[in-house]
């Protein structure tokens, strides 16, 4: 219980380096290996924006995605919580 609120953890996890396509000034396209970092600034500001404006479960349920990203991951985690509810 935090804040008056039941929370369930959901859990979602990728096996295998992630990479990231970066384009040069040149034009020239790269592949680099994410770290830690980029990969929790591509997550942070969807969480944020989905709690500020009160979002629940069922928009991560609901929403789509691009498939294979980490953003993927907030419907991989809703849709364990969402199982283990029902269940």
């Amino acid at each position: 219980m935090r804040n008056d609120v039941e929370v369930i953890q959901g859990i979602a996890s990728f096996t295998g380096e992630h990479h990231l396509q970066v384009k040069s000034a040149a034009g020239e396209i790269m592949e680099v290996a994410a770290d830690k970092i980029l990969i929790a600034t591509e997550l942070i500001h969807i969480g944020q924006a989905v709690l500020v404006l009160g979002g629940t479960l069922q928009y991560f349920v609901e929403t789509v995605f691009n498939y294979r990203t980490l953003a993927e991951a907030y419907k991989i985690a809703a849709l364990d919580v969402w199982n283990r509810i029902a269940g």
